[in-house]
């Protein structure tokens, strides 16, 4: 990538002229920072989440796995009905196959409780 100006990349009107005080910190102490705030995300590996619903806790890193799949992930929402047949069989069984598990009618919308957690509508 060639070199190029700040200014032919940027208006004048939004540089800013003046020098701004910016805070040193050591490396050292930035990454202690950044692994200290790493250590406060929550992890499924390391114990319960005590939340209700919508949080996503409990799926299994098969669900990941699968999810990650390029042939399952590269779909386009809008890519047209005749390339997506593949999709719209996987998800006609599905509907299928967990209606009687869930006990709703395969036509109804889940969006609240227990059924709306397992949809993932809530």
């Amino acid at each position: 990538m060639p070199a190029t100006a700040l200014a032919d990349l940027i208006p004048a009107t939004h540089l800013n002229g003046d020098v701004v005080n910016i805070a040193e910190v050591s490396e050292r102490d930035l990454v202690a920072h950044f692994t200290r705030l790493s250590h406060r995300q929550f992890s499924v590996d390391l114990g319960m989440y005590p939340l209700g619903s919508c949080t996503m806790k409990y799926n299994p890193k098969f669900c990941d796995a699968v999810a990650n799949d390029p042939g399952l992930n590269s779909v386009h929402p809008g890519a047209p009905a005749e390339l997506t047949q593949g999709w719209l069989e996987l998800l006609a069984t599905l509907e299928e196959s967990s209606a009687p598990s869930l006990e709703w009618p395969r036509d109804a919308a889940a969006r609240r409780g227990r059924r709306g957690e397992l949809t993932g509508c809530c």
